[in-house]
């Protein structure tokens, strides 16, 4: 059963961005590209596992689909 009180994030799995995701922190925050390291294309800056595994939830779509060609 969920706890009576958490916190959780609800993001997209992936980010809209031209650049991948890793690529973008190497760029403009470079001290956290350490932690990017297993970054793979354009995956979110936040992860939202804890829901995921909490309630099962997936989200649905991908920002990368409306993006203009």
């Amino acid at each position: 059963s969920l706890p009576v009180h958490d916190v959780y994030f609800v993001n997209a799995d992936d980010t809209t961005l031209l650049e991948p995701s890793r690529e973008v922190v190497e760029k403009f925050n470079p001290e956290l590209a350490p932690l990017a390291t297993n970054m793979t294309g354009h995956q979110s800056f936040i992860n939202c596992d804890k829901l995921k595994k909490a309630v099962g939830w997936e989200h649905q779509t991908s920002w990368r689909n409306n993006l203009a060609s």
